[in-house]
């Protein structure tokens, strides 16, 4: 399950939309720094993978 997180995690970070998001806040200049967590699956009604 781990390996599966990680790969989701990385196609994640890949995004485009990620990618400008994090631009967008690197260049915001925030009073604290953001503070990074990464993705955990708790649940799923459904099988997801």
């Amino acid at each position: 399950m781990q390996g599966i997180m990680q790969k989701i995690q990385k196609i994640l970070l890949e995004l485009p939309s990620f990618k400008h998001f994090q631009e967008q806040l690197k260049l915001s200049v925030p009073e604290v720094p953001p503070k990074q967590e990464f993705l955990t699956l708790v649940g799923a009604s459904n099988p997801v993978f």
